[in-house]
C-alpha cells in the first residue's frame, strides 16, 4: 500500500486535539498497542491512557491521550478520548 495516506482525529470532550496525515498509526488499547497501517479492516476498539504515536513522511508525532474509542474506517481513524489526567 505504498503511497496510501490514513487521516488520524482525536477528538475530547473540549474539541479537536489533533488531525494530521499518517502512515502508521499506533495507539493504546485496552489489549495492548494496535499498529495501523493503510488499507486496515474496519475496526472499534477501546483506548487505554497513554501515547498515541503517528508518522508520516519521515515525520513523527506522540500525543498523550487519556482513556475512549478508536474507530478505523476506511483510511480514517477517529478516537473520542479524555485528556490525560497529567495535563
Amino acid at each position: 500500500m505504498a503511497g496510501h495516506v490514513m487521516t488520524l482525529i482525536i477528538m475530547t470532550g473540549s474539541g479537536e486535539l489533533y488531525h494530521d496525515a499518517a502512515s502508521y498509526i499506533n495507539l493504546p488499547s485496552t489489549d495492548g498497542t494496535v499498529g495501523i497501517l493503510p488499507g486496515h479492516a474496519p475496526m472499534l476498539c477501546a483506548v487505554a491512557a497513554g501515547t498515541v504515536l503517528c508518522r508520516h513522511e519521515g515525520a513523527e508525532a506522540r500525543i498523550e491521550v487519556g482513556s475512549g474509542v478508536a474507530e478505523v474506517r476506511g483510511d480514517v481513524v477517529t478516537l473520542l478520548v479524555q485528556l490525560p489526567s497529567h495535563r
